[in-house]
């Protein structure tokens, strides 16, 4: 990749850019949240163009104008999170763009014999027929990856694959990549973790907001310094506290998705308490919006009964919930948490319209609007620029979302309900959310966060309750645990033996 520019947003997002591959190289692009890593892998994989600059593959310059430009190019794109076709199995899955079809006729047959003798070589538990909405997000990415080795391209771009596999399966990851780029394969990682970059690669080039990139072999740097390179603050210590009283409780709750049918939990049952950060860790495909609106009133549970400080609040309105002291910010808050066709000065009154001091007569008081906005405003520097009469397009999702969480903090709620914190949010961004969290746990706000992202919640919590395909499999204190082992809970490995797995080392009787 020679020179490139993008911009996105109106806002330059890849500048001058370069990169130089050779045959057989396993590399890391290293970067924090919004520097430029997924744009990258866009632009290579034909889903994006870029403004300048052009793009070499074996001396020649490849025109990727779309994806299928890419795949005839030999490059191909593997993560956990790729869409798949309902319906088809995961054989129809890896002859998707294969050639495979001479004279228009696939021959399934032969690619099936090539697959299966992959999978015995390669050592990959794979069942041909399963279907992908029945494997797991770590299942899915192995199966890109064989797909990838079944159409034998030339070079592989893992998008974070150490969001979706645990330690033991990164080197199992290891051995696969180093096989490959023996056969002339070459790869590029994508990843926040310096760790797993230094775990798989041979070289990194460390992506950084506004400065220009550099690169690295791996054997002549450290975590330490790579986390330096990327401009990684230190977290803030989070003190010992001592936990409260029960805020919510959460009583064998089932609730169902959009469709009634799929369950998102299944006879669920958890406390969180003031004083403390709890996190629900779990991979759901279709995330975490209506376990969010049963414990809001959104919509009703199927089951199960929800208590906020003692008082049953089950069957009640969004309202009630509200006044029994919960306030929430989900993952596309714009969507749900705000209007677009009111102000930002009137979406931070949305909920307190109602209240004494912002109405008089049935009279909302303009200025007093006014002064609750700039209030809100002028707490924190990112907010600067912002404007009470400006619309919420005119935002960045995650400025908004932190707007909206300090309207919600502003009822002095006893629970504190984020869906995916992080979400939407450059690295500024993302730092003011900590904050924000952290302040709550310390005024004894019960907060509890709902995240697939494993880095997250040993980030945040002081409590994680693991989820395997809606059930709870594993309760760990952030101190005694970590990001291999909550990894193998997610995937449905291990089970703590009370929630009817069998006992393991170390686990408590």
């Amino acid at each position: 990749m020679l020179h490139i520019f993008k911009r996105m947003d109106t806002k330059e997002e890849i500048r001058d850019f370069s990169l130089r591959l050779l045959k057989g190289d396993i590399h890391g692009l290293l970067g924090d949240r919004q520097t430029g890593k997924t744009l990258i892998a866009q632009m290579l994989s034909g889903q994006k163009k870029p403004d300048q600059g052009e793009i070499r593959l074996d001396q020649e310059r490849a025109r990727l104008n779309r994806p299928r430009d890419a795949a005839v190019w030999g490059i191909g794109v593997a993560d956990g999170l790729n869409a798949y076709v309902s319906g088809f199995d995961l054989m129809d899955h890896l002859l998707l763009g294969a050639e495979y079809a001479p004279s228009g006729k696939i021959r399934k047959k032969k690619a099936r014999l090539q697959a299966e003798e992959i999978i015995q070589d390669f050592g990959l538990p794979f069942d041909l027929d399963a279907l992908p909405e029945e494997m797991t997000q770590n299942q899915w990415l192995w199966a890109q990856i064989l797909r990838f080795i079944l159409q034998e391209k030339d070079v592989l771009i893992l998008d974070e694959p150490d969001r979706v596999l645990s330690s033991l399966e990164l080197k199992e990851l290891n051995a696969v990549l180093l096989r490959l780029s023996q056969a002339g394969v070459t790869t590029l990682v994508l990843s926040q973790s310096p760790e797993t970059v230094l775990a798989l690669c041979d070289g990194v080039t460390v992506l950084r907001k506004n400065a220009r990139p550099v690169s690295f072999s791996t054997e002549e740097i450290t975590s330490e310094q790579l986390k330096a390179e990327m401009g990684v603050l230190a977290l803030p210590q989070k003190k010992e506290v001592t936990l409260g009283s029960v805020a919510l409780e959460v009583r064998q709750l089932t609730a169902l998705e959009a469709d009634e049918k799929t369950e998102c939990c299944s006879r669920l049952s958890f406390e969180a308490r003031t004083g403390e950060i709890m996190c629900l860790l779990g991979r759901s495909p279709q995330g975490w919006d209506a376990l969010l609106q049963a414990l809001t009133g959104a919509r009703r549970a199927f089951s199960g009964r929800i208590r906020m400080d003692g008082k049953e609040i089950t069957a009640l309105s969004p309202w009630e919930f509200k006044k029994a002291g919960i306030a929430w910010v989900s993952r596309e808050a714009s969507k749900t948490e705000a209007i677009a066709d009111l102000t930002v000065e009137e979406n931070l009154l949305l909920d307190r319209y109602a209240f004494s001091g912002f109405q008089e007569g049935g009279w909302l008081l303009s200025r007093r609007r006014r002064e609750n906005a700039l209030d809100i405003l002028e707490r924190h520097a990112l907010f600067k620029g912002v404007w009470p009469r400006q619309y919420p397009d005119d935002l960045t999702q995650g400025t908004l979302r932190l707007l909206l969480l300090n309207r919600e903090m502003e009822n002095k709620p006893s629970l504190l309900i984020v869906d995916s914190p992080y979400y939407g949010m450059n690295p500024k961004e993302a730092e003011a959310m900590r904050e924000q969290l952290f302040l709550a746990r310390a005024s004894r706000c019960a907060v509890l966060i709902l995240t697939n992202e494993v880095q997250d919640a040993l980030e945040l919590a002081d409590r994680i309750m693991v989820l395997h395909r809606g059930e709870a499999v594993g309760e760990f204190l952030r101190e005694d645990t970590f990001a291999s082992e909550l990894g193998l809970y997610m995937n449905g490995q291990r089970r703590q033996h009370r929630f009817g797995g069998m006992t393991a080392e170390g686990e408590d009787e």
